[in-house]
Parts: structure tokens; sequence; C-alpha cells
């Protein structure tokens, strides 16, 4: 029997165990019916409130939840985009340092392009007068050979052995034809050496470009062959 019902018997029947409960009149019978009509709404109000209270806190609990999936999904996105941050800061950071390198590389060649430039530069001077006085030199030993040509010439006519013979005696001493002979082969050899020394100054010139401060197309094979010229 349900406890609610069994309260309202005893109380209206007046049922204490010790024997049969009495008749039941029709205002006994009706008050208790009333009492148990009242009983069982109040249970159902009791149950009504219950299941409000259970939806309501059912509501809560799955805004509750609906909110802490919004907050682990933002998390979760905010946890990429600060790994994508990271791998773009890392992406930065290895172009920065490949830039980095190639400024350097870049600096260390003009450096070494104005070196270059500066070594041909002053070489140039001093191999200009070289080139200039060898072939003045050239020229001066040619007119040396004519005029030892026309004393020779004025030698053989000469009658007076006394004269003659200290003349051929000194040249014969001092190897005059062989100098006359190796003066302009050795003169040559030097205005080859002094070529070289002056293309190579013309191919670094070349080479560090210090002339070209804007950028220019140039000819690849020119360039390796300059550089072979002077490597």
């Amino acid at each position: 029997m349900h406890p609610v019902l069994k309260r309202q018997l005893l109380r209206h029947l007046g049922d204490d165990g010790a024997g049969p409960p009495p008749p039941l009149d029709a205002a006994r019978w009706s008050a208790f019916l009333n009492a148990v009509a009242q009983s069982y709404a109040a249970m159902e109000r009791d149950c009504n409130l219950q299941q409000q209270a259970l939806a309501e806190s059912s509501r809560e609990l799955t805004s509750r939840n609906d909110q802490l999936s919004q907050e682990l999904r933002q998390r979760c996105e905010a946890q990429g985009a600060l790994q994508r941050e990271r791998e773009e800061q890392a992406q930065l950071i290895t172009h920065l340092e490949d830039a980095r390198r190639q400024l350097l590389y870049s600096e260390k060649m003009a450096s070494i392009g104005q070196l270059a430039a500066g070594v041909a530069h002053e070489i140039n001077n001093p191999m200009g007068f070289i080139t200039s006085n060898l072939g003045s030199l050239d020229k001066y030993v040619s007119r040396l050979s004519d005029y030892i040509s026309v004393v020779d010439q004025a030698m053989q006519q000469c009658t007076v052995a006394d004269l003659v013979a200290p003349v051929l005696e000194a040249r014969k001493q001092l190897k005059i034809d062989r100098i006359l002979a190796d003066a302009h082969q050795l003169i040559g050899e030097s205005q080859d050496g002094a070529g070289r020394v002056r293309r190579i100054v013309q191919d670094l010139k070349s080479f560090s470009r210090v002339d070209q401060a804007e950028t220019a197309l140039v000819d690849l094979n020119e360039i390796l062959e300059t550089t072979r010229g002077f490597a």
C-alpha cells in the first residue's frame, strides 16, 4: 500500500490495529476521498516541481556542457593558431638567416671586388711606366746597334792598326756582339711579361665590375675566360 494512502486511511478510519475499522458514513467517506485527492494533488505538485527542477538542472548542465565544448574548441583553435604562428616564425627565421648569409656573401664578394680593383689600379700605374720604358729601351738599343754598325764600317776602313786593334780587343772582351744579340730578345721577353701583367690587371678590373653600379647583362663565357686567365 502506498504510504500516502495508508496515512489517510489511518487518519480517517482510526485504525490503531486493535480491531476492524469502523464503518464509514458518507461524511467520513467524502472527507477521506478529499484528503486522498489533496494528498495526491500535493504529491503531483511535488513531482512536477521535481521534474521542473530536474529539467532546469538538465538545461543548465546542457548549457554548461555546450559552453565547455565551445571553450574547448576555442582553446584547440587557439593552440592550432599558435602552432601555425610558431611554424611561420620558424620559416621567417630561416628566411632571415638565409638572407643574412646571402648578404654576408654579397658583402664579401663586393669587398673582394673592391680589393681586386684596388690592386689592379696600383699595379696598372707602374706597369704603364715599365711598358713605356721597355719600348723606349728597345728603340735605344736599336739605335746603339746601328751606331756600332757604323763604327764597324769605319774601323774596317781605318788603316791605322794601333787604333783598330784596341777597339776590336775591347769589343771581344766586353762581348758586345753577344750583348746586342741578347738585348732585343731580353727586351722582347720583358715586354711579353709586362703585357701579361697588363692583361691580368685588365681581367681583375673586368672581374670586379667596380665601374658598373647598376645591374646589367653579362657574357658568362667572357667572365669564365677572364677568371681562367688569372686563376
